[in-house]
């Protein structure tokens, strides 16, 4: 569970989200805006922690850390890889992935060793010193890839990775994320509004409400794109109007007071807007 609070008002970003995700998988997360894919990832990730719960990383319970055993967790166990690209305008290519591997401590010919190496992985060792803003969008988030890598984690955590980015060059950056998990040995959990990106992924999980609500495998969902992440939608809009319903009869039966009523009212109105709304960006 993940709550906000501002003032008086609280928004519960994760309502009880739970599942497990099997090491060397690639799993996507898929999900209307303010599903909370963000915040799950944000959790795993060490950078934001539960209201309520637990989250286990590689036999690691996250809320038994200390802020200084975080911030280690956060340098060496995961890498992260997001849609704003944290790349560094003033460093050139070769410099940014060497950033997080000096940060880590290692040695002169191993940061520069490990960099050159990324770099041929990701196909950039042509473009060694030429700086960010040199650079497509699509070499960018090659580049963001292997910084990614540089401290040789076992998780990475991508959060819209292909989100600016026009189709051909989105494929080439989760081919990447691919190549991560079945050459490599890692874990990868990507979170992507795209359907034909998420069907590299081994399984996917849809999100809605704070809740995984499905998780299947794109290989027995071969309508992915055409209807099965509407089909999930759907399914949940139904389950809302179910839940309002029920919530009318209790508090018509007086087991519900109204200042309970009205908070989850409002809630399950609120999702319901935000599930209706993706339906309509998918063309529906």
């Amino acid at each position: 569970v993940r709550i906000y609070v501002s003032g008086d008002i609280k928004v519960q970003a994760l309502r009880g989200f739970s599942l497990k995700v099997r090491e060397n998988e690639f799993l996507a997360i898929m999900g209307p805006s303010g599903s909370g894919k963000t915040t799950l990832l944000n959790l795993i990730g060490g950078i934001d922690e539960p209201t309520a719960g637990r989250i286990v990383v590689g036999g690691i319970d996250l809320a038994g850390m200390t802020e200084e055993e975080r911030d280690s967790f956060r340098l060496r166990e995961v890498g992260y890889v997001f849609q704003t690209l944290n790349l560094i305008s003033g460093l050139n290519a070769k410099e940014n992935i060497e950033l997080p591997l000096v940060a880590a401590g290692a040695d002169h010919d191993t940061v520069a060793s490990r960099a050159s190496e990324l770099l041929e992985i990701v196909g950039l060792e042509h473009r060694a010193v030429h700086m960010p803003w040199e650079l497509s969008g699509g070499e960018r988030q090659r580049l963001a890839i292997a910084m990614a890598l540089a401290n040789d984690p076992w998780l990475i955590l991508a959060d819209e990775p292909t989100g600016d980015l026009d189709q051909e060059n989105a494929r080439t950056v989760v081919a990447y994320l691919r190549k991560c998990v079945d050459e490599m040995g890692k874990t990868v959990i990507m979170v992507t509004h795209d359907p034909t990106m998420a069907r590299y992924a081994d399984r996917i999980c849809l999100i809605a409400d704070g809740r995984a609500v499905s998780v299947f495998t794109p290989a027995g969902s071969p309508d992915l794109e055409s209807g099965t992440y509407d089909f999930h939608l759907r399914r949940r809009l139904s389950e809302i109007d179910d839940e309002l319903a029920a919530l009318e009869d209790r508090v018509k039966q007086g087991a519900i007071r109204g200042p309970e009523y009205a908070e989850k009212y409002a809630t399950l109105v609120r999702t319901r807007d935000v599930l209706t709304e993706e339906l309509h960006r998918l063309g529906h």
